[in-house]
Parts: C-alpha cells; sequence; structure tokens
C-alpha cells in the first residue's frame, strides 16, 4: 500500500489534520498531524494498514446521534477532557444530554444520513458548526452505555422491538 503524502494531505485538508484507523473503535489511535515528520511516524509505528484522513474542525460541538431504520431515537453531546481533543468516552470525554434547540436539526440530519446508508441501527456521530451538521462517521453497532439515562429513552428495548419488527415483516412476506 503507497505511504500518503503529507503535501497532499495538507493541500486537501490544511497543515494539521486528523488520523484515525478505518476500523478502529473507542478513538484508539486517533491523532492529530502536524508535520511530514509526524505523518511518516504514524506509518511507521501504527499497526493499521489503513487510516482516514479528516479536515481538523476547531469551534464546533460533536453529537452521536441514534437512528433506528431512519427513525431518530435520540442523542447526547460528547464532551472533550480539558487534556485531549477527542470526545470519546474511553478517551475521557462526556456525554451530556443534547440542547433542545438541537434536537430537530440533529433528528433531520441523522434521517438523511440514516436512509442515505440504509442503515437499520446506526450511531452517527456530527460536528454542529454554525447550525450546520458536519457527517465524521457512522457507527453500525453504536454501544449505548449511561445513553438511557441522559436521554431517557430505552434504547434497547426499542431496539429489540425494532429488530421483532423486522422479522414480523420479513416473515409475512
Amino acid at each position: 500500500m503507497t505511504k500518503p503524502s503529507y503535501s497532499i494531505l495538507a493541500e486537501h485538508l490544511g497543515s494539521s489534520f486528523v488520523a484515525k484507523p478505518d476500523l478502529g473503535a473507542h478513538g484508539t489511535d486517533v491523532r492529530i498531524i502536524k508535520s511530514p515528520a509526524e505523518l511518516t511516524n504514524l506509518c511507521k509505528t501504527n499497526s493499521y494498514d489503513r487510516h482516514i484522513f479528516q479536515e481538523l474542525i476547531t469551534g464546533a460541538d460533536e453529537y452521536r446521534i441514534y437512528m433506528l431504520g431512519n427513525q431518530y431515537i435520540a442523542s447526547y453531546k460528547k464532551v472533550p477532557s480539558i487534556n485531549d481533543f477527542r470526545a470519546n468516552l474511553h478517551a475521557g470525554g462526556t456525554m451530556v444530554a443534547t440542547e433542545p434547540e438541537r434536537v430537530s436539526l440533529l433528528a433531520r440530519f441523522g434521517t438523511e444520513v440514516a436512509e442515505a446508508f440504509q442503515a437499520d441501527i446506526a450511531g452517527l456521530d456530527v460536528f454542529v458548526k454554525d447550525n450546520q451538521c458536519l457527517f465524521l462517521e457512522l457507527n453500525w453497532q453504536p454501544g449505548w452505555e449511561s445513553l438511557d439515562a441522559i436521554t431517557g429513552t430505552k434504547f434497547s428495548n426499542e431496539t429489540i422491538n425494532y429488530i421483532l419488527d423486522l422479522i414480523q415483516k420479513y416473515k409475512t412476506r
């Protein structure tokens, strides 16, 4: 596999950008690349063969949106710790309730993304900046630890009922 070129990535993403393994979880090995030497070091020392490179977006709020089919179920805001840019829970981030004025924006965007990916069960990570949603990634098997306590939903129950409804639909075909 060809190693990525810092100059080409920087031309399209800016002089500092985010690198993450394409098969990662929990924010592990997600980092900011600020120089050709850092990119070279990443390619030499990282055990992952493939990476996703993203623009470093500052001044945005990060959210996780939970979808079942094309239906918005819940969302929460992901807040990074003081010492880390990543908002992942496993990296020291915290979850807080979504601001009521953001729910309809996130629900509309979540519906569009779930439809585009034909995702039955999904956790969508998005940034919101200047009241615009920026898609980060789709998690096909989203964790929901503490989700119910923060959002007041019963996501595990709703997921089971959603799956049972799908089974019933397929049985009656």
